[in-house]
């Protein structure tokens, strides 16, 4: 997740997981309706929200979790491996003068141990 305020107004824009970036901005009324029912409303929330339409989102945000589980998904403890693994055989090629690694050669790699800061 991303944040990043604005630098005068009192304004924070947020980017997730999801594909849309959220601005938020203070307002004093109570926001409860879709801006496409009662686009007057001053319960209606900005055109540019999608607040009204969360329970949709999340909803369908767990059914693509759930149909496209175990597709594709590197979690940061994973790459933080590949990173160690990569980094050690790069360093026993610059080692060994260019030589690539035999499969026996690349286990030694497995016990380099990372750390997420």
């Amino acid at each position: 997740m991303y944040m990043q305020g604005h630098p005068y107004n009192p304004v924070v824009a947020i980017s997730g997981i999801d594909n849309t970036v959220k601005i938020f901005e203070p307002n004093a009324n109570s926001i409860s309706t879709s801006p496409i029912t009662d686009p007057t409303a001053k319960t209606s929330y900005t055109t540019s929200s999608r607040m009204w339409q969360m329970d949709q989102i999340v909803t369908r945000n767990q059914q693509n979790s759930i149909e496209h589980e175990g597709e594709g998904l590197l979690t940061r403890s994973m790459l933080a491996v590949l990173s160690a693994r990569l980094t050690a055989r790069r360093r026993w090629i610059e080692r060994n003068g260019g030589e690539e690694m035999d499969d026996d050669e690349d286990d030694e790699t497995e016990a380099v141990a990372c750390e997420m800061q």
